[in-house]
């Protein structure tokens, strides 16, 4: 022992005189370190470049410089364009060096072997010119003990390893692997040495230090602590022997350049470190970053954290947290170490994420607590784009605020009861009572326990609503909230309250309404039993009789048909209000009907024309929703019978009279067209025929042509085309035998349309056909080109459905708004220009909700909102999300939504269902309304609020408007946009 003692002594002595004749200074063990520079306050955006086992650069040993070249080139492209700032380069792998270097020998993962000598080429001096051109940092990443993973690479290690040359540095584990020996004062020179030429020779920025640590507990080290050990526990020695190195690496680093940041790779966890202080059983390296940073020997940590975001047991956010209290105790840097190669894909340790948008979350997460810098594992992983994880990194990167300044989601934690707020009379034998309170609090109701499923306090009780009176207690912290909810006898006899005065709404018309010449018309009102009621209308005055008898001055219903005058005119004309006159109670007072009286003439057809900015026609008034078509404002068509809430349209059809306005004069809406004229746009085609009406019409589209039927439509010209048309073919015409004219349009071979509109332009008639939009070829920004439009629901003095927090909390307003505003931000920054129609979060019509659109000639609409239920519901069995569209092609877009959201938060999807809401109906381009939550449901209501939520609903949006256009040009290989844009290519 005594012999091997010397000789050990005698090798570290020549190596250390070595490294003195080559300039370095090493400190003495227990020397004061120097002081580190002030941490570097800028963010991070560092992408990982792995070299060990040619996993990122170079893709395999033995290229030659021309093909190194063009690989560093790709990956300094790929960084500088997806929003890195620092390339994190592993220059000494596997104790050897991707760099020239003078004391450790060339890589195999470079040359093939280990040693091997190549032409005069560096690829660590090429990527630092490189880098610096494109504006990057670069970061050298040194594994300082690691020779050979297992005793068979040992075996091949070159002459010119330092663990060859001097065996005695070297020490072995239980399994094999090979190490420079921590404890051991030669391996402590060589390792400063070959990073004191790492930042002198190349002026990297900064030096990152990973697995700086004791490999396992079983590392040979026994004869380095018996000699060394000095009274010391084996733990202490080495947590010394660590500190030593650091010290050292520190002095030379800041003696080369104060501002060349130094760091760890923490690839343990904090509650492993933790652990590891009090029991046998955890091993974390016997590393000790609190006492490194202490003494200032680190500029930054860099913590590799594998815990997913959402986790029941140890999350990302605190294992985060943790890391970042430590090193502002200490002023210094936090740069997290991400994992997108574990997202859906297996890693070694069996290990991955199965949230697609994992890595997009914990950048949030390091927004929350403050951490601006964090580097990405690895190149390779990434460059391909799967996941779309490159391009939502690259957002993320951005630092954008996905919620508007000052905009406030957070729930209140007061105890109160908000729904109902006061004292209340129900029809049904249920009522879900809604509330808030403090969850550090227990609560109770009527003296039992209420279960909270979240950590905001919001609660929801479904209680039993006897007949009579009922009064039900929550209590929380010495307070008393009672709930009062009365509910009548349904089989009690409940008379009507007597009125006074004729009831407006009651009056006839109420609306504007034809009256035929010489056809009866029934004038009628509510007014108070035993009055005497009158009406004079277009010359004519009747005296209306009580229906039925009543009590003197309960609501009663008057009426009375009369022959209304003869007119041979063959005009309709506006014959004015109805006058009612009401004696009742010894008083005398006059009233005016709402809607006006149309006289039409006996040789007059009637029209009308519709006045909505959308106008439903109905096929069959008798079932619910049956839709024939839907108009535009200001369609024309005459009428074939003259119902009491419709009327039917010559071409088929009932149209609502709530949506007409009735024509005066002769009643012609013939459209004599004289001329069709071709334009062609940026986003898609129009053809524009003059004539003379505003048509009714129909349309079909299908793959192969767009069919639109023009009623009361002729004189289209026999000759149509040809057209310079990138959409069409040909266009045909065809006319019937019911005075229609019906167009073709055939498509080129090929081509799919996105949409189509049939609009008016005084009396001419356009229709559109809408190209499909395509991914872009800009770099990261593929909805480069698209226009977006958003809608947020309900806004201004409407708030929508309100949830737990009532009207003191967010109500779907606020819910709907953020959503809105978040998905703008991420869409924006792919590129599509978004237009959201209620900036200022404001209570809007039908048509200032959907014109724009309209007007823009948008490739998406979206209208955001979110879901209630009734009151008498458990709302906390309702949960997930509703995806509404109408028209067919919004089928495609609406079921990638559903998925996509189903990804990113987790909620049940109902998925994509077919209604008639106003805002999916539009036809040139897939619109949806988004029900996205249920907000009367308190532990969903929770989520809905949390703005990681509204982050990732917006990373779905983008991610389906992705998916919808990748698999409608592509619909035999749609993967859901799982791999929508190769960002390397």
């Amino acid at each position: 022992m005594t012999v091997k003692k010397h000789w050990k002594q005698k090798l570290a002595a020549l190596l250390t005189a070595a490294v003195l004749l080559a300039g370095l200074s090493v400190p003495a063990a227990g020397a004061e370190p120097a002081a580190s520079a002030d941490k570097n306050d800028g963010a991070i955006h560092g992408l990982m470049v792995r070299t060990r086992n040619n996993q990122d650069f170079p893709t395999r040993a033995g290229l030659s410089s021309g093909e190194l070249i063009a690989e560093i080139d790709r990956i300094v492209f790929f960084a500088s364009q997806n929003g890195y700032d620092t390339i994190f380069y592993e220059a000494r792998p596997c104790g050897d060096a991707m760099y020239r270097s003078t004391y450790y020998p060339n890589s195999e993962f470079w040359t093939g072997e280990q040693g091997k000598m190549v032409l005069m080429f560096d690829p660590m001096d090429y990527l630092m010119k490189a880098s610096r051109a494109a504006g990057l940092q670069v970061y050298a990443v040194v594994d300082p003990y690691l020779v050979a993973v297992s005793s068979e690479k040992a075996k091949t290690l070159s002459i010119s390893n330092p663990a060859t040359k001097i065996p005695q540095m070297a020490a072995s584990t239980a399994s094999g692997a090979l190490y420079l020996n921590p404890g051991d004062d030669g391996a402590k020179a060589i390792i400063t040495a070959g990073i004191k030429e790492i930042v002198s020779k190349y002026k990297v920025d900064g030096v990152l230090l990973e697995n700086f640590a004791y490999p396992d507990a079983s590392l040979k080290d026994a004869e380095t602590y018996e000699q060394n050990g000095e009274g010391r526990t084996l733990s202490e020695f080495r947590q010394d022997s660590l500190y030593n190195l650091l010290a050292r690496i520190n002095s030379e680093v800041k003696s080369i350049s104060s501002d060349t940041q130094l760091g760890v790779l923490m690839d343990y966890s904090w509650e492993d470190l933790q652990l590891s202080k009090t029991s046998a059983a955890a091993f974390a390296g016997e590393a000790d970053p609190e006492r490194w940073l202490g003494d200032r020997l680190l500029d930054f940590i860099m913590p590799q954290i594998s815990c997913p975001v959402e986790s029941e047991t140890y999350d990302y956010e605190t294992e985060a947290a943790a890391w970042k209290a430590l090193a502002d105790r200490y002023g210094a840097q936090v740069i997290t170490l991400n994992q997108p190669n574990r997202v859906l894909s297996p890693t070694a340790d069996q290990l991955f994420y199965k949230d697609p948008y994992e890595i997009s979350s914990q950048l949030y997460i390091n927004q929350k607590l403050g951490i601006q810098s964090s580097a990405m594992l690895s190149y390779s992983g990434l460059k391909g784009n799967l996941h779309n994880q490159a391009v939502n990194i690259m957002g993320m990167f951005s630092g954008a605020s996905f919620l508007p300044d000052g905009y406030s989601l957070d729930i209140s934690k007061n105890f109160a009861i908000t729904r109902p707020n006061s004292a209340i009379t129900v029809s049904t034998d249920s009522y879900y009572i809604l509330g808030t309170s403090n969850p550090e609090l227990p609560l109770s109701f009527d003296g039992e326990p209420v279960e909270r499923l979240g950590r905001s306090g919001v609660f929801g009780v479904l209680v039993d609503v006897k007949v009579g009176a009922n009064l039900y207690t929550f209590q929380q912290g010495g307070r008393t909230e009672t709930v009062s909810i009365n509910r009548p006898d349904p089989a009690a006899t409940v008379s009507p309250s007597p009125i006074t005065k004729i009831v407006q709404s009651s009056m006839f018309p109420a609306q504007a309404e034809p009256a035929f010449a010489g056809e009866e018309v029934t004038f009628r009102c509510t007014a108070p039993a035993g009055a005497s009621v009158q009406v004079t209308a277009g010359g004519v005055t009747a005296v209306l009789a009580q229906a039925a008898y009543a009590a003197p001055g309960v609501p009663a219903v008057f009426s009375k048909t009369v022959l209304w005058p003869d007119n041979p005119s063959a005009e309709t004309v506006k014959t004015g209000s109805a006058v009612y006159t009401l004696t009742y109670g010894g008083s005398t007072s006059t009233y005016t009907s709402t809607g006006e009286l149309y006289t039409v003439g006996q040789n007059a057809k009637l029209a009308v024309s519709c006045n909505d900015y959308l106008n439903n026609v109905y096929g069959d008034v008798s079932v619910e929703d049956d839709f024939y078509m839907a108009l535009p404002q200001g369609a024309c068509d005459t009428v074939t019978e003259n119902l009491q809430s419709y009327y039917k349209l010559s071409s088929g059809g009932y149209l609502p009279k709530s949506t007409a306005d009735i024509l005066e004069g002769s009643g012609n809406v013939a459209n004599r067209v004289s001329d069709v004229n071709f334009y062609a746009e940026e986003k898609g085609e129009k053809f524009v025929l003059s004539g003379t009406s505003r048509p009714v019409f129909t349309a079909r589209m299908d793959d192969g042509s767009l069919t639109v039927k023009l009623f009361n439509t002729s004189k289209v010209p026999a000759s149509l085309g040809p057209y310079d048309s990138e959409l069409i073919s040909s266009l045909a015409r065809s006319e019937g035998s019911d005075g229609s004219t019906t167009l073709r349009f055939h498509l080129l071979s090929g081509v799919r349309l996105w949409g189509y509109s049939v609009e008016y332009d005084g009396n001419d008639t356009v229709i559109y056909l809408k190209k499909a939009p395509v991914l872009s070829g800009a770099y990261a920004k593929p909805l480069t080109g698209m226009t977006i439009v958003l809608d947020a629901g309900h806004g201004g003095e409407d708030p929508g459905a309100l949830g737990p927090a009532g009207s003191e909390g967010p109500a779907e307003r606020e819910l709907n708004y953020a959503a809105a505003w978040a998905a703008k931000q991420r869409l924006e920054q792919l590129g599509a220009e978004v237009i959201l129609v209620n900036p200022e979060d404001e209570r809007l019509s039908f048509e200032e909700r959907m014109d724009p659109a309209r007007a823009a000639r948008a490739d998406f609409f979206l209208s955001f909102h979110h879901n209630s239920t009734a009151e008498s519901v458990d709302s906390s069995q309702s949960s997930g999300t509703e995806i509404y569209y109408h028209e067919e092609q919004s089928r495609l877009f609406a079921e990638k939504v559903s998925q996509a959201l189903y990804q990113a938060t987790g909620r049940p999807q109902k998925g994509a269902i077919q209604s008639y809401y106003r805002v999916t109906r539009m036809t040139y381009a897939p619109s949806l309304l988004l029900e996205l939550g249920f907000v009367t449901n308190p532990a969903e209501f929770e989520a809905l609020c949390e703005p990681l939520n509204i982050l990732r609903t917006s990373y779905a949006v983008s991610d389906a408007v992705i998916g919808t256009v990748t698999a409608f040009q592509n619909p035999a290989r749609d993967t859901s946009g799982d791999r929508v844009q190769n960002l390397n290519a």
